[in-house]
């Protein structure tokens, strides 16, 4: 896979360890009497790193935000989510008011 497909190293290794535990699941419900998942090493894989802002580039991130204007406001609100949620900026931008029910929802009211 590495070689004749050119896969990266972290594809490859997950491909690996999916066929390795189906064949241990084939192995444990006796569907196959060796254990040929225990001959399946996986790959080494440089270790993924992800940084994440610290809180002086958090506010000078919202420091820029004019929110005077409504795309401001808006922006602010994405980036507020994004932080308090952790969700993927795919997820936020895909989701939809039919996707939420605000019924189900308990907001809690915020006094001034």
């Amino acid at each position: 896979m590495l070689h004749e497909k050119e896969l990266s190293p972290m594809t490859v290794d997950i491909r690996v360890r999916t066929i390795r535990a189906f064949i241990r699941y084939f192995h444990k419900k006796g569907f196959i009497t060796e254990p040929i998942h225990e001959d399946f090493k996986t790959i080494k894989t440089p270790e993924d790193t992800l940084e994440s802002f610290n809180p002086d580039e958090i506010k000078s991130l919202l420091s820029v935000i004019e929110e005077d204007l409504y795309t401001g406001f808006r922006d602010k609100v994405i980036v507020f989510v994004l932080l308090d949620t952790l969700v993927r900026i795919s997820e936020l931008v895909a989701m939809k008011r039919s996707n939420v029910d605000l019924k189900a929802v308990n907001f809690v009211p915020v006094t001034a």
